[in-house]
């Protein structure tokens, strides 16, 4: 009996140890966003304004790997070590530097780990000479730099605060082939990562986009519905269970509901889309 007695204050004590130092579960109640910007600096184009491109990661898991991009051929990747509503501690699969207010590092850093407080940009940077590429990450969104001012570009994406969305909303049906569709336009102006749009309403109800990520050349979208993408010949996915889409550049992605006999179609494009008649807009 005593035995007994002695190994259940024993578990009792671990347990209380577990709970102090943190050990238990570390998955915060409400879900926590992680903003990040990529960028970079370059000491042989001091004159250069570097590119960012923008990226949100909604509700972070403890354990989980997310892969940001290539840096230097290989794959960078962080893993959530921690997270609370306070501050998130990851690992990066590379060695990387902190980098000071003044834009000062560490060139024989063996970091890995590197915590992102509330309230508090953590900004990060490859420990190499002459240039490097450079995460921050931060708990709020980031203000886009205004590109109007770059002097110089680079071949990196750059983010725009004044990128425009180019929305035609319009359908098709079976019934009547010879019927030529109604078609609405929407600009969306200023759009940013992590705000939800609504381009137009499907049966009814709003169908809206959230903005995942922008850069010079794309913006990744994410859709509250399920939809497919359309081919050149028209052709689109009934099994469809997308609703992460990207629009790029010079050319336009157009989305349809997977619904036999008609459906909704969304266009997206970089560029104004060319009314076609009787059609209407909208801004």
């Amino acid at each position: 009996m005593k035995n007994m007695k002695k190994y259940f204050s024993f578990c009792l004590a671990i347990s209380i140890i577990l709970t102090l130092f943190g050990c238990g579960s570390s998955q915060p109640k409400e879900p926590v966003t992680l903003y990040i910007c990529r960028t970079y600096w370059n000491g042989f184009e001091p004159d250069v304004i570097p590119t960012r491109k923008y990226t949100a990661i909604e509700n972070i898991q403890v354990r989980e790997t997310y892969a940001l991009g290539e840096v230097y051929g290989e794959e960078f990747s962080i893993k959530i070590k921690r997270v609370n509503t306070d501050r998130i501690v990851i690992k990066t699969s590379m060695v990387m530097s902190t980098m000071g207010e003044n834009g000062g590092f560490n060139l024989m850093s063996d970091e890995t780990q590197f915590t992102v407080t509330n309230g508090k940009e953590l900004k990060i940077v490859t420990p190499s000479t002459d240039g490097g590429t450079i995460f921050i990450f931060s708990f709020e969104p980031f203000e886009p730099i205004d590109s109007s001012q770059t002097a110089k570009t680079s071949d990196e994406t750059i983010p725009d605060s004044n990128v425009m969305l180019y929305v035609c909303q319009t359908y098709w049906t079976g019934w009547l082939p010879e019927h030529i569709p109604t078609r609405v336009y929407k600009t969306i102006p200023n759009i940013q990562v992590g705000k939800t749009y609504v381009p137009g309403q499907i049966y009814d109800e709003d169908f809206t986009i959230k903005i995942k990520a922008i850069s010079d050349n794309t913006i990744e979208i994410e859709t509250n519905r399920v939809m497919s993408t359309v081919g050149e010949n028209g052709g689109i996915n009934l099994y469809s269970d997308e609703t992460q889409f990207t629009v790029t550049k010079g050319k336009e992605l157009e989305l349809v509901t997977p619904t036999m006999d008609g459906g909704d179609i969304f266009i997206f494009s970089f560029d104004p889309i060319e009314p076609v008649a009787s059609s209407s807009a909208e801004q």
